[in-house]
């Protein structure tokens, strides 16, 4: 069996659906409900064509969204890229060739 931390969210909305797994600035989301969304961003993601084993990155700052998307990455089999928002395009350009992520078109914004 395959384990990552969208495995562990699994386990915990299977143990504690109704408590508050996050908070953000308009309210917050139980373990079910969060799940529920991440798991529309991962269909989302295989719609656009993310495959596992594919590299997707993510540049944001802190918040619901990045923390949504990253877990939405790993269930669809995919790698997560975290990138630094305050990171010069340099630097992004050079992480995204190191990490091989797609092109700007396997983009994906959630």
């Amino acid at each position: 069996m395959r384990v990552n931390l969208a495995t562990a969210l699994e386990l915990a909305v299977h143990r504690y659906p109704g408590a508050t797994a996050i908070v953000t600035n308009t309210g917050s989301y139980t373990y079910l409900e969060w799940d529920r969304r991440i798991d529309s961003v991962a269909w989302s993601l295989v719609t656009a064509g993310i495959r596992p084993g594919d590299h997707v990155a993510i540049c944001a700052l802190n918040g619901e969204a990045p923390a949504t998307m990253y877990f939405a990455i790993h269930k669809t089999g995919a790698v997560a890229v975290m990138l630094n928002a305050r990171w010069k395009h340099r630097d992004i350009t050079y992480v995204l060739d190191e990490a091989n992520v797609g092109g700007m078109a396997d983009w994906v914004s959630v």
